[in-house]
């Protein structure tokens, strides 16, 4: 309910200068093969994730957000950024599973990791390099 955090927002933050940053994370890139499979798989689950994903999903940039960003941000309220990890396949499918969306579905990755698998490249038990764009959505109170 963003009525109800936005204004939970400004009571905690009423002093001026509060700032609000919120931030999310978008498709973990790993290789071409690895990603083509992560694209047909995020295809499948797209449908059962909850709507309010479809902001995660557009970079926060149609999320209604009352805040005016900073000065520093030039306008633009969305700064993007990188994560860069070292996971084994295990844990990068590990991750997957914490998502309500594959929760939900109670199988359907597993109609993938074969695929991911294959993809993978080196042995399963080998990390690889995953990065995850970052993004965050800044306003000041």
């Amino acid at each position: 309910d963003l009525n109800t955090f936005y204004a939970q927002v400004k009571r905690v933050l009423r002093k001026p200068g509060g700032v609000i940053a919120v931030w999310a994370y978008t498709k973990p890139s790993v290789s071409p093969a690895v990603d083509e499979v992560f694209d047909r798989f995020f295809e499948r689950l797209l449908p059962f994730f909850d709507p309010c994903a479809k902001w995660v999903f557009e970079e926060y940039r149609t999320l209604p957000f009352p805040f005016p960003s900073p000065p520093a941000a030039a306008g633009d309220s969305v700064v993007e950024l990188e994560i860069e990890e070292t996971r084994t396949l295990e844990e990068y499918l590990n991750f997957f599973r914490t998502w309500s969306a594959v929760v939900y579905t109670k199988g359907l990755l597993d109609d993938f990791v074969q695929q991911f698998e294959e993809a993978w490249g080196v042995p399963a038990h080998l990390a690889r390099t995953v990065k995850f764009p970052l993004f965050l959505k800044v306003g000041m109170v």
